[in-house]
């Protein structure tokens, strides 16, 4: 899934979710805080804990965040699915979601993913 549900951009989207939180102020974007794609593995096993506890990975308010668009890296991606490993149902796996989102708006994986940006329509 490259576009939202009806299209456009992830940005609207998530602006439309119910308590939607926006971090930064810098280049903004629809943040997937479990990347989509596989250009890491950690993303296909962070996305099936996504699944085991009803969070849809893709379209999933829990997993978007409006955030400045960077850290789409390997060690992000690491960290997510650390995170969501000590998960046990649907508000742990929330609550560990939020926690990556604010490291994000940080950039707290290293200086390399600063300048790892994707595309601000596709999230990818």
């Amino acid at each position: 899934m490259t576009t939202p549900p009806g299209g456009g951009p992830w940005t609207a989207y998530c602006a439309n979710c119910p308590s939607m939180v926006t971090l930064g102020s810098a280049a903004l974007h629809g943040h997937h805080i479990v990347m989509k794609g596989d250009r890491f593995d950690a993303n296909a096993a962070a996305r099936k804990i996504l699944y085991k506890f009803r969070i849809n990975p893709y379209c999933g308010c829990a997993n978007l965040v409006i955030a400045r668009n960077w850290c789409h890296s390997k060690a992000c991606a690491d960290r997510v699915l650390e995170l969501l490993g000590s998960a046990y149902n649907e508000q742990t796996a929330s609550a560990a979601l939020a926690a990556a989102a604010r490291e994000f708006a940080d950039c707290k994986f290293g200086t390399s993913d600063q300048a790892d940006e994707v595309d601000p329509i596709t999230d990818q």
